[in-house]
């Protein structure tokens, strides 16, 4: 720098030697010039939200500090934290220059003609071509907030009494890049260029509305989707969502299946060792209420302070020096603050966590492959070896045999190097090593043949019949459920089935034990009690023509053997000749989260507070089972003597003591100054009635 004749850049009273190499010397270009790379990414990130607000370089600095998350973290610092905001600053200024000139088009060249030395003022060099086309870049991209991958991070959050939970943060402005999907999912989605993103599996359940509509983007440098929320939370917080769930979203068009996918970072997680980082500065002495997940297994991070959750079975012993603190328990895991090196043995395996490290150095494994449908199990299952990929620090290379062990889990067995045609059938640990061997992370996983499929059918209301094909397994047994409504038999193709008989209501699964030479596993299959019915969230059956409210549905789903329609249609009172309808199409079940916002936008599209939706299951063409959807718990209806009274329905649904609690407020539709008032009641033999407040008019 002396030597260059500049001064060396300082954050604070600090001086940041790197920063200041990479202002004369540009971003590190091998870094910019790779496809998809996350270094692009945060930069535009940066840049467009800090377009969004105040035009200071603080606000800047703020916006390059909350999406640190995204940068890998042995690149994570403030030097390249601080250089970000300051580049996104000027860019952003650049960009109110153009805005006022009214340029729309050509900006690096209106630029070049009336301020040569623009690139000058800029806080990086342009001298490489690599920077010069990232800078060029963010001055001609358009002010669009997506930009980074649709993502999900892993939390620990304590609530206001001090108890700790998992949860889930979740960016849904963003793009999916179509190699991340998997093929299957690539082809059915060819044929469309917009579709919504619904919530599916454990989403669905908890009652999360439509997330994301994403239109196809596809020019020379990018194919994909880019997905705007529609959730008033950026990023959406879910609270305590479970480690083992995938998070999984729908692709959702109009006339097509729901396509099922998990976007980055939301496969269930094995691990038995997790370390946290807090988002925010806090105090020595005080524990963040939020952490967020930094990885598994053994990690290095240049963070003064980590938090280690590890298994209750786990024993952690911090080395020479390092400070350690218990701050609390999450169900079957234990909670600890850690200031130095620790390490932390499960079994036969040791994991090493260090913190204030002076270099970063982390590995997680990926996992791509195809699923089995119509089952679940505590581990990600697959049909066949999956693809796997090592994530180390900034870089994605294809597992092989130098890079990940193997062994059958829970046997305590000597890690292996990694061989495909090896696989045992089974629970399976798959491990990422260093050059040294020693083990970075592990994930566990259901390794079963290709041909495994499980098939459902419903001959009769009340029984089910669960048939397994291709599994290839020693024996299988049905648990949990008792031995005389399961019935054991072989199936015309020689292979078990089994006959439940689910005595009026859904089961919540048959669960199966198969068992092979080397190794078992637990899966389990949902139940169902007829071909197509509804279910509440309990899994219990909805009656037919029942009469329910929007937020009454909150967990409810339609289930069915294989495919069905769903028709949804609105009829107002007094106009039988309108009708407005949305059909659509599903495979084996659906959420009514996934169908919510279409009851909410034929509610819309009437004039008619007491409508009602009509959703009818068709299973072959032929209606099946119907419910009937109010917008309100309670509805009202005129009498005879210009008074109001409860509608049947919601006088039933209403107990005599909470009816007489109702108050009924009202005022002419005109009168747009006065408050409501409210109205009188009488009780009738019929029940309670209320006076319209008089006037003439409605």
């Amino acid at each position: 720098m002396k030597y260059l004749r500049r001064d060396i850049r300082k954050i604070g009273r600090n001086r940041e030697y790197l920063a200041s190499l990479v202002v004369e010397g540009g971003f590190p270009s091998q870094l910019i010039t790779q496809e998809r790379n996350w270094l692009t990414d945060y930069v535009q990130t940066v840049t467009l939200a800090a377009s969004q607000g105040d035009d200071t370089l603080e606000a800047a600095i703020e916006h390059a500090d909350f999406y640190q998350r995204k940068i890998p973290t042995s690149f994570r610092a403030a030097s390249l934290c601080h250089l970000t905001a300051d580049l996104a600053h000027h860019v952003v200024g650049i960009r109110r220059r153009l805005a006022d000139a009214g340029i729309s088009v050509g900006a690096v060249e209106w630029l070049d003609s009336t301020d040569p030395e623009w690139r000058s003022e800029l806080p990086i060099a342009t001298n490489d071509a690599s920077a010069r086309l990232l800078v060029e870049g963010l001055v001609r991209a358009s002010a669009r907030k997506t930009v980074l991958p649709v993502s999900c991070s892993r939390i620990v959050k304590r609530d206001k009494h001090g108890r700790w939970s998992f949860g889930l943060l979740m960016d849904i402005d963003g793009k999916i890049d179509d190699a991340d999907l998997p093929s299957e999912v690539q082809q059915k989605l060819s044929a469309y260029n917009r579709a919504r993103l619904l919530p599916a599996g454990a989403l669905a359940k908890i009652g999360l509305p439509a997330v994301a509509v994403a239109d196809k983007i596809s020019d020379e440098d990018w194919r994909g989707w880019e997905t705007r929320s529609l959730l008033k939370a950026k990023p959406t917080i879910v609270n305590e969502f479970p480690l083992d769930e995938d998070v999984r979203l729908v692709f959702s068009t109009d006339d097509a299946t729901g396509i099922e996918f998990v976007p980055k970072g939301g496969v269930r997680l094995t691990s038995d060792v997790l370390v946290f980082r807090a988002d925010s500065a806090a105090d020595e002495q005080e524990v963040p209420s939020t952490l967020t997940l930094l990885g598994s297994g053994s990690l290095k991070d240049r963070e003064k302070r980590l938090y280690l959750a590890v298994r209750a079975k786990a024993q952690v012993t911090p080395s020479e020096g390092a400070g350690i603190e218990y701050i609390g328990a999450i169900s079957e895991w234990k909670l600890f603050a850690i200031e130095g090196s620790v390490s932390v043995t499960v079994g036969r395996d040791t994991y090493r966590i260090q913190s204030g490290a002076d270099q970063s150095d982390s590995a997680s494994i990926e996992a791509i492959g195809h699923g089995l449908g119509g089952a679940n199990a505590r581990f990600p299952i697959y049909r066949g070896c999956p693809i796997f990929f090592v994530h180390r620090n900034a870089l994605r290379k294809k597992g092989d045999h130098k890079s990940l062990r193997m062994r059958i889990s829970g046997r305590g067995d000597q890690w292996a190097p990694f061989d495909a045609s090896k696989l045992s059938f089974g629970l399976i640990d798959i491990a990422a090593v260093d050059e040294k061997g020693a083990v970075f992370d592990r994930l566990t996983f259901a390794d079963l043949p290709k041909s495994s499929e499980i098939r459902v059918s419903v001959p009769s209301k009340g029984t089910c019949i669960i048939e397994t094909r291709g599994l290839e397994a020693v024996s299988v047994q049905p648990l949990d459920i008792a031995d005389e409504r399961v019935r054991v038999s072989i199936s015309l193709s020689g292979e078990p089935q089994f006959t439940v008989t689910s005595l009026g209501a859904r089961n919540t699964n048959l669960s199966l034990r198969w068992r092979w030479p080397a190794s078992e596993i637990v899966l389990e299959v949902p139940v169902l009690t007829d071909k197509l019915a509804f279910y509440d969230k309990e899994g219990n059956p909805i009656p037919p023509h029942a009469n329910l409210t929007v937020a009454g549905l909150r967990g409810a789903s339609i289930e069915t053997v294989n495919q069905a329609e769903v028709l949804i249609s609105v009829r107002e009172h007094g106009k039988s000749d309108r009708i407005l309808t949305v059909d659509r199409n599903f495979e084996r079940t659906l959420p009514f989260s996934q169908i919510r916002d279409d009851i909410e936008r034929l509610f819309a599209m009437t004039d008619d507070l007491d409508a009602e939706v009509r959703v009818e299951a068709l299973h072959g063409g032929f209606q099946v089972a119907t419910i009937h959807v109010r917008r309100f718990d309670v509805a009202l209806k005129p009498d005879e003597h210009d008074e109001v009274t409860l509608t049947e329905p919601s006088r039933k649904q209403l107990l005599t003591e909470h009816a007489e609690e109702i108050e009924v407020f009202g005022r002419p539709f005109a009168d747009l100054t006065n408050a409501d008032r409210e109205l009188d009641a009488s009780t009738y033999e019929s029940g309670l009635h209320w006076s319209v407040p008089e006037g003439e008019g409605p």
